[in-house]
């Protein structure tokens, strides 16, 4: 009786531990598909907060577009444009009507606001409004009152992420234009109602576009560093 009592309970305890066992394999088997799953939840939400980012930079370009567009249809000229703003230094234009009419982050002219681009997407950490670069039609480096630069958003040091996807949001590619000359962003370049001698002269570029180039010249006084292999947009707002 011993040894056959002995026998049954540890039969017993082998079908107890068998369904056991199974749950363990199951829980293992979820465990397994939740952390692949987890992984992949990531990896989408990731180009997805990319994407979202793209698209609210390109959304903002062309409320800056629209502003300008809105001033020149009060008679503005482009030399009296002024993005003067409460928010960052620089863009006074001594041209631009006393009336504000002109400016572009005023009520009485383009009637937007400053913002600045999405958390920690740009190193530079503001759009930059240039007329010292050419992008599109045939530049030369000539300033003055015949200029071929155009007057230009710009937003420097975006990830390259960003960059394909703005480029995919424009084009539905993702190639990025490599160029070898200087692109600036120095204080001296913020619009002021003149176009000058640019930092980069280009041809037959899109009016918007991302592009990678391999020499960017900061301001030598509050920035002073050059940095290889940066990426770069731009929408061009008025075009020569």
């Amino acid at each position: 009786m011993g040894k056959t009592g002995s026998m049954r309970n540890t039969q017993q305890r082998g079908i107890a531990i068998g369904p056991i066992l199974a749950v363990v394999a199951i829980l293992a088997v979820l465990a397994s598909a939740i952390a692949a799953g987890s992984g992949a939840f990531n990896g989408d939400t990731s180009a997805v907060k990319a994407k979202a980012q793209a698209t609210a930079i390109l959304e903002y370009a062309e409320e800056v577009k629209f502003a300008v567009d809105r001033v020149l249809g009060k008679g503005c000229t482009d030399t009296e444009i002024s993005f003067e703003n409460p928010i960052v230094s620089g863009y006074t234009n001594p041209n631009s009507p006393s009336d504000k009419s002109c400016h572009v982050f005023d009520v009485n002219g383009g009637g937007i606001v400053w913002k600045n681009p999405p958390d920690n997407i740009s190193e530079y950490g503001e759009y930059f409004y240039s007329g010292a670069h050419g992008f599109v039609g045939t530049s030369s480096p000539v300033g003055g009152p015949n200029p071929t630069q155009e007057l230009a958003l710009l937003l420097p040091d975006i990830p390259r992420n960003i960059c394909e996807e703005i480029n995919k949001l424009l084009s539905d590619g993702t190639s990025i234009i490599n160029i070898g000359n200087v692109f600036g962003f120095v204080e001296q370049s913020k619009f002021n109602g003149t176009y000058r001698y640019g930092y980069t002269i280009l041809n037959n570029l899109p009016f918007s576009i991302c592009l990678k180039t391999n020499l960017t010249h900061y301001d030598p006084v509050a920035n002073p560093r050059v940095e290889t292999g940066e990426y770069h947009f731009y929408k061009v707002l008025i075009a020569h």
